[in-house]
């Protein structure tokens, strides 16, 4: 007969997990913390990705809609552009724990317990609030600087990551 025992940590009466979702969902725990090189690498490819929408968008898409005028819709498009880019890699950061440029390089962000993030604390104030305080004159280039002279300590977490209670971890490429 075969052995029936069950590990304390499962419940055999526990509906199935979601394994389901395509790879979508940031169910990792654990890990590596990553290089200060590979966040480096991430952040780049993001900010590269956001200039490359800006001029895909100003120099093919407005001149195909002819001579804009101020009032026309022409001017906007870049910025919309912009907009939609920083939206879906909100999405992806609430779904992965990574935007285009994390999951290039193998890294993922995750709370310090391991486990997934989600929008309002790790998309709204991790990203959206930390952008605007930098966009503050003077005031907003002493925090963005601290920001990123924290990646420099033992733990490589930026001031962003100290607030939110969040990491940046290792992970297989484009998982």
């Amino acid at each position: 007969m075969r052995d029936m025992r069950v590990d304390q940590d499962q419940n055999p009466f526990a509906p199935p997990s979601d394994d389901a979702d395509w790879g979508l969902k940031a169910t990792f725990t654990g890990g590596v913390d990553a290089s200060r090189g590979k966040r480096f690498a991430g952040a780049f490819l993001d900010n590269l990705l956001y200039y490359f929408a800006f001029l895909l968008s100003a120099f093919l898409v407005v001149p195909l809609m002819g001579e804009p005028d101020v009032g026309d819709f022409g001017f906007g498009v870049p910025f919309l552009a912009i907009g939609a880019l920083w939206l879906y890699q909100a999405y992806l950061v609430t779904k992965t724990g990574q935007t285009i440029g994390k999951r290039m390089v193998g890294s993922r962000i995750v709370h310090m317990d391991g486990t997934r993030v989600g929008f309002i604390r790790d998309v709204f104030v991790r990203s959206w609030i930390f952008q605007a305080v930098f966009a503050i004159p003077v005031v907003g280039g002493l925090v963005g600087l601290l920001d990123a002279l924290l990646i420099f300590g033992d733990s490589r977490r930026c001031l962003h990551d100290y607030v939110v209670g969040t990491r940046v971890v290792d992970v297989p490429r484009w998982k």
